[in-house]
């Protein structure tokens, strides 16, 4: 055959992938309504697991790799299926307890830009006293100002979503979450990384019905991580 031919074929086997690729997503579907009923989580690690190793076993080594990423990335996109119909039929609103916006409340915090421990640190005595990100001013180089307020966010629109991973092995997890993040096409604008964890800055609004869905799949997924701000 002639690279001509050979394309012709990846675009027959194309068209099946995709017919079964909607197949899958319905099923999906019904598994998200039948965990809805019984009050299941979404994600099983262990089961994903034991379904990789059972499907893997006659693949041919010079793929398995391959076949292994194709797995794990269809069962990505199930659950992120499954989380927004979840998100939707629940409806679930990660910003619902810090809606009201407060603008009376706000304060200005100066942080040390040069060492990523101490911002990480002031980042978590921030959460830890209830406060969130409001703005985010990276414009000097030796210092960042943090707007504070006791609300997720003081405006209407915002196009930033500011995460915080506390876990000292955020390396393992990392890949996981940007991937996820990548899905939604949240695109990453800022990370800074510690001794005891990351910070991750999203360009996403986060009123946004995908965007929540994202977030409501990472609080799910990831016990470490929080919303610290919206700005």
């Amino acid at each position: 055959m002639n690279l001509d031919e050979i394309r012709t074929n990846i675009d027959i086997v194309d068209n099946k992938i995709k017919q079964l690729f909607i197949e899958r997503m319905n099923l999906a579907g019904q598994v998200a309504s039948a965990k809805l009923q019984t009050g299941d989580s979404i994600y099983k690690p262990d089961r994903e697991q034991i379904v990789i190793n059972n499907r893997s076993v006659d693949v041919d080594k010079n793929i398995l790799n391959n076949y292994v990423a194709f797995l794990k990335k269809t069962m990505l996109v199930s659950r992120e299926y499954q989380y927004s119909l979840t998100a939707q039929a629940n409806e679930v609103k990660v910003y619902d307890n810090t809606l009201d916006i407060v603008n009376d409340n706000s304060c200005r915090v100066t942080v040390n830009a040069v060492s990523s421990d101490v911002f990480f640190d002031k980042l978590k005595e921030l959460k830890s006293s209830s406060l969130f990100v409001t703005g985010f001013d990276r414009n000097n180089k030796n210092e960042f100002v943090l707007e504070t307020n006791n609300s997720l966010t003081t405006v209407s629109s915002p196009s930033s979503v500011l995460l915080i991973v506390d876990d000292a092995n955020y390396f393992e997890l990392i890949g996981g979450i940007l991937s996820i993040t990548a899905d939604y096409n949240a695109k990453t604008t800022y990370i800074s990384t510690s001794n005891n964890g990351c910070i991750i800055e999203l360009n996403a609004n986060i009123f946004n019905k995908d965007i929540n869905s994202m977030l409501y799949m990472l609080l799910s997924e990831y016990n470490n991580i929080s919303i610290i701000g919206s700005y």
